[in-house]
């Protein structure tokens, strides 16, 4: 997910707007969306999702979400405004039946980092709250307990039945409809699906699997054709060396690599 707040004018802020969108410019075999919030003193927050089991190499997420700016539908809100941040990063969207085990000796997994969120809303926060609350308490007990360095397993017991299980269940094939059938029909199959499990809490399709990891999803080059993207204005759309720059991040040049 990438994202960019903005400092609108005010004629062009609407403060509580909330846009959401998906399809364009992805077209319809790619996954992903779109949120615009309007925020308190004429800040908007926009960004843009792409989901990671996309097929074409030559597809940049970065490039997809300036071009999504450009339509004519929310363009007009960043007219005449400044950007001041930016920022990115990676979103667990696996949903319901790709949550890991959570507990370790000593430790667990909670928040977005257990892959609590919701994928259909865009929305992790209100889960990420809930996780931390319940492993606070189950933590907390388990101290009075006279227990230390041991694993809390009342966490991932009580987790899939509390209300972070109700929420992730009741979506849990929206990303795996979308991912085989695309956004055209996935999405509406999907649409179909939450309904049933919120009206009646039954799924005609049980719990669906994911199928193949993203990196799997990836084709060779040699079936696709390079896309052309526009060079930014430097208005609107941005190349991404600006953007790293407002993004604040801040390391050694001589770091060494964390990730192996």
């Amino acid at each position: 997910g990438i994202k960019e707040l903005w400092q609108v004018k005010p004629e062009k802020h609407k403060q509580g707007l909330v846009q959401h969108s998906f399809g364009w410019p992805l077209g319809f075999k790619t996954g992903g969306g779109s949120f615009l919030y309007h925020l308190e003193d004429n800040l908007v927050a926009v960004g843009f999702v792409v989901h990671l089991n996309y097929k074409n190499p030559y597809l940049y997420p970065f490039e997809e979400f300036q071009r999504f700016k450009t339509h004519p539908a929310i363009r007009d809100t960043f007219e005449g405004g400044k950007r001041i941040s930016y920022g990115a990063r990676a979103i667990t969207e696996g949903g319901y039946q790709s949550v890991p085990k959570l507990t370790f000796p000593g430790g667990a997994l909670i928040g977005c980092s257990a892959g609590f969120v919701n994928v259909p809303r865009i929305k992790g926060s209100h889960n990420a709250v809930l996780s931390g609350m319940l492993a606070a308490e189950k933590i907390a007990a388990a101290i009075s307990a006279g227990r230390a360095h041991d694993e809390v397993t009342e966490i991932e017991a009580e987790w899939r039945e509390g209300d972070i299980g109700k929420d992730l269940k009741r979506v849990r094939n929206v990303k795996p409809l979308w991912s085989k059938f695309g956004t055209l029909i996935g999405v509406g199959l999907g649409g179909l699906d939450m309904w049933t499990n919120q009206l009646f809490g039954f799924s005609f399709f049980g719990t669906l699997k994911h199928g193949k990891t993203d990196a799997q999803s990836l084709e060779p080059a040699s079936k696709h054709k390079p896309i052309a993207y526009p060079k930014p204005d430097g208005v609107l759309t941005f190349d991404r060396l600006s953007s790293v720059f407002l993004s604040s991040t801040n390391h050694e040049e001589d770091q060494p690599v964390h990730l192996q």
